[in-house]
């Protein structure tokens, strides 16, 4: 009997996959109230290659293993190679329940709830319009201020968001103005919304809890002459019959706060281009970060990063609906002195990041090579991706690249240099109701 391939089984996955997901009506009224739930989950298997981080070995003796690290063999004057143990296995990314509803005389509400490690507000926001093209917003949202922020982490081409996200805005307690402009017969061509926020990162206060005096303002400016897209999200997943128009949307975004808890003032500045045709799919945004002290507590620094995507849906019968190959490059830094005299005092005080070391603060260029299959578009879809890191600084305390094994010096600080190797492969499946 003949085995059925990995290959043969897709399409037929594909037959009994879902059609597009629509939120299950609890409440529809004749005069179009409205209240309904729906969500997603994306359960995911991960490989991690165990670090290495290179250290310069002042005697013979060699490190101790402990329960995450294996320990090499040491000689006088040579780079030893210490891995720390990073554990692959399954794990949840996100798991969320999304209520709407809907009256015709008083607005939307959007409530989005994450059960998984623990149940938890994420966004619940209220909108209403005000005006013909003029709409507000008001609650715990996604900040407008660059494109990548916006898209649900459910509709993004890739597993992993860029590192650059790190430095962005997410979500936040506050307020949003949005006015359209329509021109030529195309709705949306341009749009601006502006917005003031209680600030801070998730990361630096808690959900909810943040209120105090000082604001986050924000504006972002798109304009898309090509017309707007009927959601947001990443790739070319537009119906067959309409990848031959092409779709363009420029986005500009800024943000300023300050935050007198921690003596300091904060800007953002970032763009963002995105272009769909023929099943392809370009993204490139950056962001740029420059925090300023008003006091002596801490050096001032700037963060800058970059990053490119493309994907591109394979020909055939079957993959030019449900199979896209993807792309990205990433170029970051984090965290770099705006005094460059001062900027061996700001560098990375351990080498790594990513799985290594999630909040590492070293330059650092990624790169990701990927698979979508897509057997009912972003709502249930197989992602594989294998992610690849280069350190591209050293950290404080690293050595030299290349030593004399000959001619070791004699009297040795250990040491590491930057080289730290924590490549990935992710495969994650979403499934949204």
């Amino acid at each position: 009997m003949r085995r059925l391939s990995l290959l043969t089984l897709l399409p037929l996955l594909t037959l009994l996959a879902p059609s597009a997901a629509h939120a299950i009506d609890v409440v529809k009224m004749e005069d179009g109230t409205r209240f309904a739930f729906s969500g997603y989950a994306q359960p995911y298997f991960r490989i991690v290659e165990n670090p290495c981080q290179q250290t310069l070995i002042p005697s013979t003796a060699a490190k101790p293993a402990t329960a995450t690290e294996e320990a090499i063999p040491a000689v006088p004057g040579s780079v030893q190679c210490t891995r720390s143990i990073i554990p692959d296995g399954f794990g949840l990314q996100h798991v969320r329940l999304v209520f709407e509803g809907e009256n015709p005389g008083r607005g939307k509400l959007n409530l989005e709830i994450a059960t998984a490690p623990n149940v938890e507000l994420v966004e619940m926001d209220l909108s209403f319009e005000l005006a013909p093209h003029t709409g507000l917003r008001v609650g715990r949202m996604k900040v407008p201020y660059s494109r990548g922020g916006l898209v649900s982490e459910s509709r993004s081409q890739f597993v992993v968001r860029t590192d650059q996200s790190t430095l962005a805005t997410g979500r936040q307690l506050g307020v949003a103005l949005k006015q359209t402009l329509d021109l030529g017969g195309i709705a949306e061509f341009a749009s601006l919304e502006v917005g003031a926020f209680n600030g801070d990162k998730e990361a630096e206060r808690s959900t909810i809890n943040n209120i105090d005096e000082e604001f986050l303002y924000t504006a972002r400016l798109v304009l898309q002459p090509t017309g707007k897209l009927k959601k947001l999200y990443e790739g070319d997943l537009r119906p067959i019959g309409e990848r031959n128009q092409l779709h363009a949307a420029l986005g500009l975004g800024a943000t300023t706060e300050i935050n007198a808890n921690e003596d300091y003032e904060q800007i953002r500045a970032g763009a963002d281009l995105n272009v769909l045709f023929g099943g392809m799919s370009l993204l490139a945004e950056s962001l740029y970060l420059e925090r300023t002290f008003t006091a002596e507590v801490d050096l001032d620094y700037s963060g800058l990063g970059w990053a490119v995507a493309a994907g591109a849906f394979v020909p055939g019968r079957w993959t030019n609906e449900h199979l896209e190959l993807t792309a990205r490059y990433e170029w970051f830094d984090p965290k770099a002195a705006t005094d460059t005299a001062k900027a061996a005092e700001i560098r990375a005080q351990a080498p790594g990041s990513g799985y290594a070391r999630p909040d590492g603060a070293q330059a650092r260029s990624v790169m990701t090579a990927g698979a979508n299959v897509y057997f009912a578009g972003h709502d249930f879809k197989l992602q594989l991706n294998y992610v690849r890191r280069t350190e591209l600084e050293d950290w404080s305390l690293s050595a030299p690249a290349e030593i004399d094994p000959e001619n070791p010096p004699t009297v040795i600080d250990p040491r590491a240099s930057r080289e730290v190797d924590d490549n990935s492969f992710v495969a994650q499946l979403t499934y949204r109701l």
